[in-house]
């Protein structure tokens, strides 16, 4: 009869450690699968912080392009009301605004063909 008892109770405590065993399964996978996909955000992160160097590199190139092209619509303006300088003052104004619109259509020409070309934009 004990011994009876005793083997009901083991085999109590063994379907408790069969069920423990399969949760503890089933949090491994759970695990796992957090674990991928945490390796996986961390490649898009490496991918992401190199996108943005490549980004900020190109912003300083943009930059220094739109102060050499203001530099150059200063002069282009000097040289205009330097030469335009017998013709009528309003002339002369639209002349040099003409002259200002065609220099930010070409930087707009600028940026959008770097834009279409920057490999972070097409994702």
């Amino acid at each position: 009869m004990q011994k009876e008892i005793s083997t009901i109770r083991n085999k109590g405590k063994i379907r408790k450690l069969i069920d423990d065993l399969e949760r503890c399964k089933l949090y491994i996978k759970y695990l796992e699968k957090i674990k991928a996909e945490l390796t996986n955000c961390k490649d898009h992160l490496e991918l992401k912080e190199e996108a943005l160097v490549i980004q900020d590199e190109r912003i300083i190139q943009l930059e220094d392009a739109v102060e050499k092209l203001k530099s150059r619509i200063k002069d282009l303006t000097l040289l205009k009301i330097e030469t335009l300088g017998n013709m009528d003052p309003i002339a002369g104004i639209l002349a040099c605004r003409q002259t200002i619109a065609d220099h930010i259509a070409s930087i707009r020409r600028h940026i959008d063909r770097t834009r279409v070309l920057d490999p972070i934009n097409l994702e």
